[in-house]
């Protein structure tokens, strides 16, 4: 409880800047009333009255979409300018946040940064409650698919869709920074994502020629017994065959 209350202050201080922008020395007001229409919007998504983990986090996401809503219906053109101005910096402080409690620049090797990065920050953090399959661990090309995006569900839920169409784009900043040996694409089209209309969303590295590795990498088959080891705790992880490309899913009774 006491870590989502810290990234919802996190989100806030994040967001200052672009709320005084919108509503000048108001902002506090605004702020407060953006909260309260947060929980008028989860009550009319499926996860109303809902307690589980789920939900849970869904809550705590339901400002930014409210936020967005408010800010496009008081100002306009100017108001979709200043929503991604907020979702940016939102987007940008939580992202920092995952590299540094997870140490992700502190770890040289790519290939184990890679790893690092998908055990937080997607079978532990944002991407926990996703459907996500990994399809490629090899040395030179990681690959995964997103089948369901629970933050693309709650933007459609809220009214706010093109507010998944920005943070499917801010992908492609974070990746370069994490990765910088690794070309990161989605498959041939920008766009391919679920926020895009596409039936999943495609995360590629490739690396780069003559960059990226140490020669000390360790087998694939420890990487994936330690990715589902790191997700154990409250979800139940299957997998196919070892020889298989490799699939998440967290369940709920």
């Amino acid at each position: 409880m006491l870590g989502k209350l810290k990234q919802i202050i996190g989100s806030v201080h994040a967001m200052r800047p672009g709320l005084r922008r919108a509503y000048g020395v108001t902002w506090p007001i605004a702020l407060a009333r953006c909260a309260l229409r947060a929980g008028s919007l989860i009550r009319r998504t499926r996860w109303a009255g809902r307690k589980d983990a789920e939900a849970r986090y869904v809550r705590t996401l339901a400002l930014l979409p409210a936020i967005c809503l408010d800010v496009r219906g008081r100002l306009g053109e100017r108001g979709v300018e200043i929503m991604r101005e907020l979702t940016t910096a939102v987007v940008e402080a939580e992202n920092e946040r995952i590299a540094r409690e997870a140490g992700l620049f502190e770890i040289t090797d790519p290939r184990e940064r890679w790893h690092a990065y998908f055990d937080r920050a997607i079978l532990q953090g944002a991407g926990a409650f996703n459907e996500n399959e990994c399809l490629s661990i090899d040395p030179d090309h990681f690959h995964y698919r997103v089948y369901r995006c629970v933050f693309a569900e709650l933007t459609l839920a809220t009214g706010v869709p093109e507010l998944g169409r920005i943070v499917c784009d801010l992908d492609f900043s974070l990746q370069r920074r994490l990765f910088p040996a690794y070309e990161f694409h989605r498959g041939g089209l920008a766009q391919n994502t679920i926020s895009y209309g596409h039936a999943c969303c495609e995360y590629v590295w490739d690396r780069r020629d003559g960059e990226g590795m140490t020669g000390h990498e360790e087998p694939a088959v420890l990487h994936a017994d330690r990715q589902i080891a790191a997700a154990a705790h409250g979800q139940r992880i299957s997998r196919t065959a070892l020889a298989s490309p490799l699939r998440y899913e967290r369940r709920h009774a």
